[in-house]
């Protein structure tokens, strides 16, 4: 699937050994391309003395990108961080050059975890019920634990990082929006119309966006194949989050907006408490999920040249708007 991806691009032996050789300072044994991946192409790594590791590529044709695409693996690094400090599972972070010396790509190295997914379909879980449920409560108590953070600002945590916050939920997502609808205009994404209905939404609902005063550490991906279940246990348990590149300082709900597959009565206990269902509370997630839309049409149409995918997510998210009007 990856080749599909403009952005995906494997790399030589050589840069493999180099890179593991300059940023760990050890030597692979065996190596093997890691499938899935669209954005970073990623590489299992058994070292000679540093155990196995995961080596992360990021992208090729950066100009394909949108804004926060260019910081991400920094984005990513800062929140590993951020977890390893506070107790929350996520990837052990061993090494990042984002200086593109070496090659020129961004490097990441994680230590590998021997693990499992969790399933868009809980039915077709591998494991018994009573562990599916466990698992999905421990899901709930470790996303709670992420979203008790509380940051500077509202923002992509790269830019926050940076002292680029916003002091307002909703200034952050209409600069938001502004960036994506700029970004998609060349490639007719969207009519002129659909674009101002966009922004008006966003101003009609200023109100109830800054309703949400304090700026906690959201994933924004919390997608099956970013949730690992550890499978080196006595029993498998919720092992970590991966790939919070996208992460934000803001809402938790926007976790939960384009995330349904996740939503069931096992995850709310161990989250500590169930999705607020007020018309306020579900004209936000509505936003969040059109905002996403945006960005899902442009990573599909330009980066993954997946048309078909493109004219689904607009098609939907012309369904959003209609609920918003």
């Amino acid at each position: 699937m990856n080749v599909r991806s403009s952005l995906f691009a494997t790399v030589t032996d050589g840069d493999i050994r180099a890179i593991l050789r300059a940023a760990l300072g050890t030597t692979p044994i065996e190596y093997r391309l890691m499938s899935g991946g669209l954005f970073n192409t990623t590489y299992f790594v058994k070292t000679a003395d540093r155990g196995d590791v995961v080596l992360r590529l990021g992208p090729v044709n950066r100009h394909l990108l949108l804004h926060f695409e260019h910081d991400m693996m920094e984005a990513e690094a800062t929140v590993y961080r951020i977890c390893a400090a506070h107790g929350i599972p996520a990837s052990e972070l061993l090494a990042v050059d984002t200086s593109k010396a070496l090659i020129d790509r961004d490097i990441m190295i994680v230590r590998y975890l021997p693990s499992t997914t969790y399933t868009l379909d809980r039915a077709q879980s591998p494991f018994t019920a009573h562990i599916t449920a466990r698992l999905y409560r421990e899901l709930g108590e470790s996303i709670a634990k992420l979203h008790t953070l509380v940051g500077t600002g509202f923002g992509h945590v790269y830019d926050v990082s940076h002292g680029r916050g916003h002091a307002r939920w909703s200034d952050f997502l209409k600069d938001e929006l502004d960036k994506l609808i700029a970004t998609c205009a060349p490639h007719a994404l969207f009519t002129a119309h659909e674009e101002q209905a966009m922004r008006d939404v966003l101003v009609r609902h200023t109100d109830i966006l800054d309703e949400v005063a304090i700026p906690h550490l959201v994933h924004a991906d919390l997608g099956p194949n970013n949730l690992l279940i550890r499978t080196d246990t006595p029993e498998p348990t919720f092992g970590a989050f991966i790939d919070p590149d996208r992460a934000v300082w803001g809402d938790p709900d926007l976790d939960f907006a384009y995330m349904e597959w996740m939503q069931c009565d096992d995850l709310w206990q161990g989250y500590g408490r169930s999705l607020a269902m007020d018309d306020a509370s579900v004209r936000r997630r509505l936003i969040y999920k059109m905002i996403r839309w945006v960005c899902n049409a442009f990573v599909w149409e330009v980066e993954y040249g997946r048309h078909d995918y493109m004219v689904g997510t607009v098609n939907e998210l012309r369904e959003i708007l209609k609920k918003l009007s």
